[in-house]
């Protein structure tokens, strides 16, 4: 017997949730909820939000299924889900005293569940901090908030090759050898910091169009550390 869909959530439920996701201050949200369109549709009311850029089109899902927390971690407001899989999920965040835009990554539990591997991940995050390099997506900063542990890099618009391949199919000779020729020396870089990624692949190397004098695209090298930390938490589980 196929379960019944939960009626459409309405307006009053949906902004008791907004009021209480801290997304926006308690004065803003006075003042703006008289100016919202006058209909029972609590989806009618998040589109509103979301066209005048108050809350995002993510958070505004979310809102809509019930949730009222969890959009904040720490100096963070999570804005958009990038990704997730086996190290954990990644997100688009704000960080709000810096206004700077990141990649979130929030690590699965299973991977800092024990005191060394809280340790290793502490080790291998300042290992990777010290990389500076154009190839090298840039870690700033790492840290644990209530029982989630964190990694705040650098945010970069664009897909990984795994995804570009998939879309557009086999690349052209000239353009593989670049996208390696690139990667191998953000690779160079690290190796002289004496550190080895362990998990090179098409999805942890990221495409984002050049700028200025950058030729058409720019890839960095992702997950510098964090592939150490997985074979730790395999050998905990073994």
């Amino acid at each position: 017997m196929s379960s019944i869909p939960p009626p459409p959530m309405d307006r009053q439920t949906f902004l008791q949730n907004l009021r209480q996701s801290g997304l926006l201050r308690s004065r803003q949200f006075r003042q703006l909820v008289d100016e919202l369109p006058q209909t029972p549709r609590g989806k009618a009311v998040a589109k509103a939000l979301v066209e005048r850029g108050l809350i995002t089109k993510f958070q505004a899902e979310l809102l809509l299924i019930g949730r009222s927390g969890g959009f904040f971690l720490g100096p963070y407001k999570i804005l958009d889900q990038l990704g997730q899989g086996g190290m954990g999920r990644v997100y688009k965040a704000l960080h709000q005293t810096m206004n700077r835009v990141v990649a979130l990554k929030v690590l699965a539990p299973h991977l800092v569940k024990t005191q060394r591997a809280q340790k290793l991940f502490q080790r291998e995050v300042q290992a990777a901090a010290q990389l500076n390099h154009p190839h090298i997506v840039t870690a700033y900063d790492a840290g644990q908030h209530q029982e989630r542990h964190f990694l705040a890099m650098e945010f970069v618009d664009g897909p990984n090759l795994e995804q570009l391949v998939r879309k557009r199919g086999a690349m052209e000779i000239g353009v593989a050898c670049e996208i390696i020729r690139q990667a191998a020396l953000g690779l160079a870089h690290a190796h002289e910091k004496g550190m080895v990624h362990r998990d090179i692949k098409p999805a942890n190397l990221l495409v984002q169009r050049g700028g200025e004098g950058a030729g058409p695209f720019v890839v960095k090298i992702l997950d510098f550390g964090l592939a150490r930390l997985n074979e730790a938490s395999a050998d905990t589980a073994g």
